[in-house]
């Protein structure tokens, strides 16, 4: 009897495409500051604070909503302070084609929709946020794959990801760029020298 080589099928943390609940899930452990959410209704953190400088805002991380529309991924979380109460911020992402050359870029508004307030203060802080994790998640992706991230996109109404091998410079190719970018000798001052 013949024997048929198998080859095991491997299972990825990050699929080559997320639906919406998959990204809010992503987004929400990045804005509760990479925490393990505990996935029980009953212990699971609703709530964190972020503190920056003298200001305080709590992070209502249930409020986290995903939508993926055309190209855009459209990301709406409750923040509260006590002279704002409780309003939802709107994040707004918009991705290129697939024809376009610049896969791991997002164009996105000046500020998040919402109350004024809170978007002036802490709105940028909640875009880096949320950027941060979607190149966090396209990282994973690629590094599980055992490739460098090349793009980011919206289609069909999923966040998809795209992998290519890591570039290998050849000789040649490392001569010129250390020509081009000598590397400076590092000088030790006095101070340095006494310890």
């Amino acid at each position: 009897m013949a024997t048929r080589k198998v080859r095991a099928r491997v299972q990825y943390s990050v699929k080559d495409q997320l639906d919406e609940r998959a990204a809010s899930a992503f987004i929400t452990r990045a804005l509760a500051g990479g925490a393990t959410l505990d996935a029980s209704e009953r212990t699971r953190i609703k709530t964190i604070l972020w503190r920056e400088l003298d200001d305080e805002v709590l992070v209502h991380l249930d409020s986290v909503v995903v939508r993926f529309v055309e190209r855009y991924a459209i990301v709406s979380v409750d923040l509260e302070t006590e002279q704002t109460g409780r309003a939802s911020l709107i994040v707004t992402l918009a991705f290129g084609t697939p024809e376009d050359a610049a896969g791991l870029v997002a164009a996105t508004d000046a500020l998040p929709r919402g109350n004024p307030v809170l978007a002036a203060r802490w709105g940028r802080v909640l875009q880096e946020t949320v950027w941060t994790a979607l190149l966090d998640v396209a990282r994973t992706h690629a590094e599980e794959r055992n490739k460098v991230p090349l793009d980011i996109r919206v289609l069909d109404g999923r966040l998809r990801f795209g992998a290519a091998p890591a570039l290998a410079l050849g000789k040649e190719a490392k001569r010129v760029f250390d020509t081009t970018f000598p590397r400076k000798p590092i000088k030790k001052t006095t101070r340095d020298a006494r310890r």
